[in-house]
């Protein structure tokens, strides 16, 4: 109880901060600075941040998992789940080359009575940048990222009468390469707009279960599991509506090959491939060229043997 009336709190606690700086329209930022594109949320960052200004970002986001996608891409519905997760982004870089950045975050999960609170995995990414944006030209701003992820979030031993509310990780170390690139081009009428793409390809380590776990099995289940390698794949647009506004969108798609189950006891376990495709609408508010914030959404429109779910989330990002 303690846990979710935390959660709670610290969402109270960013939802009032927001409007407060609604309200003020931050009186003592209201000089000039040029068009700041906040987004995107889940696409990779292209750019590394200066040196000596970190970035970070705070996220609430509620979510609802209320399905799966069949091997026939056909949805089948299931206990809904509900879920509030604080999360932090945080960025720095070494120089104008190299940068780093960090993700993380709690998770609480509601379902039938029941729930739990667990962290969520970890995510680290070191990157370097190879090209930036030159304007009236075609050179982008290019980045190559090398990221890990970390399994913090619980994903074994899992209590059947949870309904599911415990699992918050994949229990799997995860290494992947990732390319990002974007473009800013701007228009006679004055509302430039970005256009920014990234594909990742990642390779998890086989990971030990016990009991019920992320990948299924029962109680008894005793075994290794190899999940299978998945790339992803982002592309991202956002477009100034004025100095302040701008709308954005993000389109995902993630595909993993077939991974295998080395069972010691206790029920099988099948690996199959998988496919996610998603979509992430936002709406962008500029208060400052340091501070600035995002509303939107992100929700599942197709795959197979995946889950169905969709979030809202509301983020404030600082530049310091």
């Amino acid at each position: 109880m303690a846990s979710v009336l935390w959660h709670f709190l610290w969402g109270l606690g960013l939802i009032y901060l927001i409007i407060i700086l609604s309200l003020l329209s931050f009186p003592v930022f209201a000089k000039e600075y040029s068009q700041w594109f906040m987004g995107p949320i889940i696409t990779p960052n292209a750019t590394t941040v200066p040196p000596g200004h970190p970035g970070l970002e705070l996220d609430i986001i509620a979510s609802k998992t209320y399905g799966f996608y069949d091997s026939n891409w056909k949805l089948k519905h299931t206990p809904t789940i509900w879920g509030v997760r604080p999360l932090f982004d945080f960025q720095m870089s070494f120089n104008d080359f190299v940068g780093v950045e960090l993700i993380g975050s709690v998770i609480t999960n509601f379902s039938k009575g029941e729930s739990s609170t667990h962290l969520a995995d970890t995510i680290f990414r070191c990157g370097f940048q190879i090209s930036t944006d030159k304007e009236d030209s075609w050179i982008p701003d290019f980045r190559i990222l090398f990221q890990e992820n970390f399994p913090t979030g619980k994903y074994q031993r899992l209590n059947p009468k949870k309904n599911g509310t415990d699992l918050t990780g994949q229990g799997s170390f995860q290494s992947g390469l990732q390319l990002v690139a974007q473009k800013l081009f701007r228009s006679k009428e004055k509302h430039p707009f970005r256009l920014r793409s990234s594909a990742g390809y990642f390779i998890p380590a086989p990971v030990t279960v016990q009991g019920i776990n992320y990948y299924g099995g029962n109680p008894q289940t005793r075994g290794k599991v190899y999940p299978g390698q998945y790339f992803s794949v982002f592309f991202y647009g956002e477009y100034a509506l004025s100095r302040r506004w701008a709308l954005a969108c993000e389109f995902n798609y993630q595909q993993g090959t077939k991974g295998r189950f080395l069972r010691r006891h206790g029920e099988k376990i099948k690996v199959p491939s998988f496919t996610q495709v998603g979509v992430l609408p936002e709406i962008q508010h500029t208060y400052s060229e340091n501070f600035g914030i995002i509303l939107g959404g992100w929700f599942t429109v197709a795959g197979k043997n995946s889950t169905a779910f969709s979030e809202v989330f509301a983020s404030a990002l600082f530049l310091f």
